[in-house]
């Protein structure tokens, strides 16, 4: 019984793999949901039903790294779904005790809502889909608009970019033209989600 659970689980994992390439392939790949989901969600400190205060060192507090996703059914299956390389180990060196997520580059969403830009500098190159939330307006200080928008340079391989306009839809107007220079994957490809009204 355990035997033909893991040989399903190992056809399923191939069939899956090799539909997504063949989608991309033909240039089929399905585009993005109305408002996305993010298959894959990141934030730093505690979680927040997390009893644990946050620990510090002289240099300031570490990073701890933490995520509301569960652990892939295909790396629970069996050895041989693991050694089909669709998900990798990701993100142990920004956490200050190594832990680490399993991530597939090509499919998952890396959604860390406010969490800073520059904690994801070391693991970039790799992300390809990125969702954020960050307010634009100068009335919210204009952090991400005056300085933070340059650091998105760092995610080379990115192919989309969610944004959720915390401040709402209004106030990113004419933000994708403004910083064309930082949006890698094109402006066609940049998502914003007004969370007052849908997605443009």
């Amino acid at each position: 019984m355990a035997g033909a659970r893991r040989a399903s689980a190992v056809l399923n994992a191939k069939k899956l793999r090799d539909h997504y390439e063949h989608q991309q392939q033909h240039g089929r790949v399905p585009p993005p949901p109305p408002h996305p989901i993010s298959s894959f969600e990141l934030g730093f400190g505690n979680p927040p039903s997390s009893p644990v205060p946050s620990r510090s060192v002289a240099n300031g507090p570490l990073a701890r790294l933490f995520s509301s996703t569960p652990v892939p059914a295909t790396l629970q299956a069996c050895r041989e779904a693991r050694n089909l390389k669709l998900y990798a180990r990701a993100f142990c060196e920004i956490d200050a005790e190594g832990r680490y997520v399993w991530v597939n580059w090509d499919m998952d969403i890396i959604s860390i809502g406010t969490s800073y830009f520059e904690y994801f500098h070391p693991p970039a190159p790799p992300i390809k889909r990125f969702k954020f939330e960050r307010a634009n307006s100068e009335s919210e200080g204009g952090f991400f608009s005056r300085s933070e928008v340059k650091e998105l340079d760092a995610f080379v391989n990115i192919m989309e970019i969610f944004v959720v306009c915390a401040d709402g839809g209004r106030e990113w107007h004419g933000a994708l033209e403004d910083h064309h220079s930082h949006w890698r994957c094109g402006e066609e490809n940049v998502y914003l989600i007004d969370p007052y009204g849908g997605i443009r």
